[in-house]
Order: C-alpha cells, then structure tokens, then sequence
C-alpha cells in the first residue's frame, strides 16, 4: 500500500491502526506521525504502517450503537414484550437514529439475565456528539424500563449481600394491562413493525432534551 496513492488516510483523520488508536499529525516520506489518545505522538515507517491493518473512522457516515441489556429473570414475559416495543418506538422516533435497520431483539437467556441486544446507526460523524446522542438513547431507555417496573439484572457476586428490590405491584399490573390492550388492539408490534407504522414514528422525538438549552445556530448539527 502506498500512502501516497492510494489516500487510505489523511491528515487530521481519526483511525485505529493496529491495536491503538489516534489522530494523523503528518505522512512523511518516511514515517507516519500519529497522536494517540493519550497525547503522545507515535512515528510508524511507512514500510510498517503499510502492512498493518487500518480503520479509518473519518470515512464513516455514522456510528453504531449497540449495548446489551440484561433484564433480571424475576419479569415477567409482558414486561419483555412492553421494553421490546416502547424501545424500538423510540428508536423509530429519534431524530438522530437511522429507522432502518433499527432494532432491539431478545436474543437469549443468560446465566443470570434475560438479554437483549440494540441494533441501529447514529446519523452523526463526530464521535463526540455519538456519545451525546448514545447517554440521550440510554436515559431514554431507563425511563422505558422504570415506566414498565422493569429490573436490571444483579451481578451474581453481589446477589449475597444485595437483593434487588422488586417492582412495584402496580407498575407490573399496569405494564401487562397496556400490553393486553396492544394485543386487543392488534398493535403488539411483535417481531417487527409495519412499515406505515416506522414512517409514523419517524422523528416524533426531540432532541436534544426538553429542557435543555438550544445550542447557537453556527452550532446546530444537520440532521
């Protein structure tokens, strides 16, 4: 590979190479300077550098966004579907989450938990403001699970010490009676949403945050 030519990187670019990451300083035509994220500044030959495998994150056109989340075995299956549903909803309305193909699916019964996994694609570039829109997703997704008396899973080596505390009675009644009434209403979205539906939900939310400060105009990120 020369990096000349070929242009898999430039100045500025943010990449792994190897197994570090960093910010390109300079391509010499000798060596490759590179600042690491812990502020130090790495010079790699080119003859190497050549031969090392190269992610090139400035290239990306968004982020994804993909964390696990372990329910505690004590919910109850109409709590699963409820998080399963009001979850992909949000993501559906988020005005920064690509719709297609955003999903959460329960994916397997863990040791200790019942897991699911988020799948879907930030529409920013800056990692930065991913990781503004990723606290927004994950809050969101707290309130999803405090709204159905939704419990985290507890780590086994605390289980001795620590119980978690149960959902309230009421917010468990009240989770599966919204999701009888889905099913009643033939809008238990379950394993997936109509489209119609999608398109609907499409940017419904605000972000940022009601509540928080509007940011300058010269400041505003294009959607």
């Amino acid at each position: 590979m020369n990096l000349f030519m070929d242009r898999p990187i430039r100045v500025g670019d943010f990449c792994r190479f190897g197994t570090r990451i960093g910010t390109v300083q300079e391509i010499g035509l000798r060596s490759t300077r590179i600042r690491s994220l812990d502020d130090t500044v790495i010079a790699i030959p080119n003859s190497t550098f050549s031969t090392m495998e190269l992610e090139n994150f400035a290239k990306r056109e968004k982020i994804w966004y993909h964390p696990r989340i372990q329910l505690a075995k004590n919910v109850t299956p109409d709590q699963v579907r409820y998080v399963l549903v009001e979850v992909r909803k949000m993501l559906y309305g988020h005005p920064k989450v690509d719709p297609q193909p955003a999903r959460i699916r329960f994916v397997e019964f863990g040791a200790h938990s019942l897991d699911l996994d988020i799948f879907a694609y930030v529409n920013v570039t800056d990692y930065g403001d991913y990781l503004g829109v990723a606290e927004d997703l994950n809050l969101r997704i707290l309130d999803i699970l405090n709204e159905g008396g939704v419990s985290l899973a507890v780590p086994v080596q605390r289980t001795v010490l620590e119980r978690a505390a149960p959902a309230g009675e009421d917010r468990i009644q009240k989770t599966e009676e919204h999701v009888q009434h889905w099913r009643e209403e033939n809008q238990l979205y379950l394993p997936s949403f109509p489209e119609e539906v999608v398109e609907q939900l499409r940017n419904t939310l605000q972000f940022p945050p009601a509540g928080a400060p509007a940011k300058p105009a010269d400041q505003q990120q294009p959607k």
